[in-house]
């Protein structure tokens, strides 16, 4: 019965019943003193009054005291978070909770100011996350601007030529002394580290395209030595050289999906002595494979970045686009990178083709 009664009338209700009693008590006696014989003496009877009054009133204030405390009890954690709310400081042991009305209302302070906390971090987060992106693509746009050059017996194509997104991998090939050297790189989350790493890359191989009379076989082992000194991880990267006269086609390849040879029809994955997905910085020498690129024959590398947007596995990627370029002629890497980014937009949507990147090259008869 006394459990159903709201926890704002019990205090009432137990102010008046106890008052009703000390009153109650006080008539009483004072009625038995006046008729006993120490009413006669008053000094005697005026003192016994008055200790009646005090002591009932103290008992009274006792219960007023006792009820207050247990409330404070129950609003310390309350207050905790009042007084915390503006140092972004809350409790993570609170005290224990009434299951009354004040319990309630501690229960839903608390709830509010941990659902504002979490809405102001997530808000300053996302923001921090796009004024990072920003920046990002802002350093990819100012430097991703490839220059194509034209090398003498080699079909080049390379997709894309301008990027001012962040997360689309870097592709360039520059011409050397026997041929011609490429690299697609890239990282698989854009930041503001990442960008400038591509844009050191796009300075390094500027620097390489001004030179002359080296191999690229040599090139090669010279950049991956540079890029070994720069170690920021998770990067994807292949670099390869070809030599237009014999054919001779080296490359180091640290992607998920494989290099590609375009021959006869088919689109044919080369399988990588080693099957290591990041650059290791720590390798001290690199170890090139190497084949034969014949006439008509197309070298094709594909950033990790497509298969990852799509969101389907590396082997399923693959295995879909060998299926959408079989049994087609190509007359050169032009036709072969642009059916490529037609099939990517029709199959996968532009958001796939925006951060796809891939090189095609092919030897051409003199």
């Amino acid at each position: 019965m006394l459990t159903k009664i709201p926890s704002k009338l019990k205090l009432p209700i137990a102010v008046f019943v106890l008052s009703f009693l000390f009153f109650l008590v006080y008539t009483v006696t004072d009625d038995i003193i006046l008729k006993s014989p120490l009413g006669q003496n008053k000094a005697i009877s005026l003192t016994i009054r008055l200790a009646l009054s005090v002591s009932f009133s103290a008992l009274l204030a006792s219960l007023v005291f006792y009820a207050i405390k247990l409330i404070y009890s129950s609003m310390r954690s309350l207050v905790t978070l009042v007084q915390d709310w503006g140092s972004d400081v809350y409790e993570e042991n609170p005290v224990a909770e009434r299951d009354d009305e004040i319990g309630e209302l501690v229960r839903a302070f608390r709830l509010k100011f941990f659902q504002q906390k979490e809405l102001e971090d997530s808000g300053s987060q996302e923001f921090q996350s796009e004024k990072t992106r920003e920046l990002s693509d802002g350093i990819q746009r100012s430097f991703y601007r490839i220059q194509l050059p034209k090398i003498r017996n080699l079909d080049i194509s390379l997709f894309p030529r301008m990027s001012g997104d962040s997360n689309c991998d870097y592709v360039n090939v520059i011409p050397t002394s026997d041929g011609c050297m490429g690299v697609l790189a890239g990282f698989p989350s854009p930041g503001v580290l990442e960008s400038a790493f591509k844009a050191r890359l796009e300075g390094i191989f500027s620097l390489a395209n001004e030179t002359s009379g080296i191999r690229g076989e040599e090139l090669v082992f010279k950049i991956g030595k540079t890029l070994s000194k720069m170690p920021i991880p998770f990067l994807n990267l292949s670099l390869f050289y070809l030599e237009t006269r014999t054919g001779e086609l080296g490359y180091i390849h640290f992607q998920d999906l494989p290099a590609f040879v375009y021959r006869k029809e088919e689109l044919i994955s080369l399988e990588k002595n080693k099957k290591t997905r990041y650059f290791d910085y720590k390798a001290a020498d690199l170890e090139l494979n190497k084949i034969t690129l014949k006439l008509g024959e197309f070298w094709v590398i594909a950033s990790d970045r497509i298969y990852s947007t799509i969101g389907i596995p590396s082997g399923e990627f693959v295995k879909q686009l060998q299926a959408a370029l079989s049994e087609k002629k190509y007359a050169n890497s032009r036709d072969l990178i642009l059916d490529c980014g037609r099939i990517l937009n029709r199959r996968y949507g532009k958001n796939v083709l925006e951060t796809s990147a891939l090189i095609a090259v092919a030897r051409k008869q003199s």
